[in-house]
Formats: C-alpha cells, structure tokens, sequence
C-alpha cells in the first residue's frame, strides 16, 4: 500500500483545484497592485481592514458602498492595498458569510460598474470601470465560494494551506477519497450506488464547511488547513459527479 504522503500526492494530481489567485487592481499611479501570495507581496499587507466609514472621492459624502458613491455616482478606485474583498462587499472579515446580502451587494455593482455604462465617458473613467468590475467579479467569486474564501481568509493571516503536507497526515480520509474516485470512475457502479455517495459527499461537505467555521472563529489555522484540505477532495469529486451524470 502507498504511503499516505504518496497518497495524498496521487489525488491531487487528479483535478484539485489550485487556490493560487491574482487579487488586484490599479492604484492611482497606475501600478498593479498584485496581492497574490508571493514572496513580493506577501498577503499581510491585505490584512489591514478599511470598513471604516470612507468619504467620497469627488462630493465627499459618506460612501454606503466601497467603489461607488451613491449620491453623485462618481466610481471610487481604492487607492490602497489594504482593502480586502470583505470591504468591497461591507462585511466582516469572516469565514461565515451572509451570501444573500453580499449578492445583492455583486448585484449592485455590477448594474452600476459595468463597462457598458462608461461607453460615452472619459478613456480614464473606461479603464477604471473595467478594472473595478474585473476586481468585483474576482471578489464574488473568492467569497462564495466556501473553499475559497478560507483559503482567502487564510491567506490573509499569511497562513497558505498546504494541502499535500495537511492531508497526508490523515491516511483514513485519503483512502475514502481513493475509494469514493473509483466508485465514480467505475461505469459498471449502480444508480443506487451514486446516490447513496451522492448524500454522504454533501453530508462530508456540510460537516467539513461547520468545523471551517468553528476553526476561523477559534482562529486555529492548523484544524482551517486540514478542513480545506477536506472540502477541496470533497469539491473536486462533486465536480465529477456532475460530468457522470
């Protein structure tokens, strides 16, 4: 039997996903920001919180949303790096997510940021449309996700999961995950068979994304990387569920 470091190898080299992301934007001198976690720049410097109250760039009215004033519509280009995806959205920096408020939010923007609204405007007001909406969609998309907002979040605290070294530690889950892969790949498996996987892969995941949540709230990076670790086997082989099917 292969040891389980091998293990754990062997199932990642079939479709998990990589939770290395671009998070960036231009800033007022017309650098990128690049916050992807790199010895350049390293994810600390996101960690900083601007949820304080902010004022409009161009009217100087308190903003009610991150990257638009709603009193005079004038689009406001963050002009630092310590804005997280959590302020884009005004929530709290946390793994549990109010999804439906912070949807209405993505709504919001993407009626008000899309590139189609600034056709006729400035070429500078083009470019940063186009930026803003790109950073926006970046933004939802890390955040809905349960696996990837905690690696986010995790990235945040400059602690990047490893899931190689975090899984291999647990050889028992690594084997059900072989065992559930094949059971997927296997043609001749039953209808009964996958549905029956089917309740107890969403059974895994709902338990993995409670201890997420518990572990973030405890801050216990250790117990947030095993449990990512976790949800992203469970999301890779939900994922090939659905092509079965």
């Amino acid at each position: 039997m292969m040891n389980s470091r091998c293990l754990a190898r062997c199932l990642l080299s079939v479709g998990l996903r990589n939770s290395s992301r671009i998070i960036g934007y231009k800033s007022s001198s017309g650098a990128l920001v690049d916050s992807r976690i790199n010895p350049a720049f390293p994810a600390r410097l996101l960690s900083s919180s601007t949820s304080e109250a902010r004022s409009c760039q161009s009217c100087q009215a308190k903003l009610e949303y991150a990257l638009f004033c709603s009193q005079c519509g004038q689009i406001q280009k963050p002009d630092s790096p310590g804005i997280t995806y959590f302020d884009i959205f005004n929530i709290p920096k946390s793994f549990k997510l109010d999804i439906s408020s912070a949807k209405k939010i993505f709504l919001k923007y993407q009626s008000v940021l899309h590139p189609d609204k600034f056709s006729t405007g400035s070429e500078s007001d083009q470019e940063t449309s186009a930026e803003l909406s790109s950073l926006v969609n970046k933004a939802w998309k890390t955040l809905e996700s349960p696996y990837q907002r905690g690696c986010y979040l995790l990235e945040l605290e400059n602690e990047a999961p490893d899931m190689e070294q975090t899984m291999s530690s647990d050889p028992e889950f690594l084997e059900l995950v072989m065992e559930w892969n094949e059971a997927i790949a296997d043609d001749d498996s039953s209808e009964e068979h996958m549905e029956e996987l089917h309740d107890t892969l969403v059974k895994e995941r709902n338990q993995a994304i409670s201890n997420l949540e518990a572990a973030f709230n405890g801050k216990d990076f250790p117990s947030c990387r095993r449990e990512l670790a976790k949800l992203s086997y469970l999301d890779s082989l939900a994922h090939k569920m659905k092509w079965r099917v």
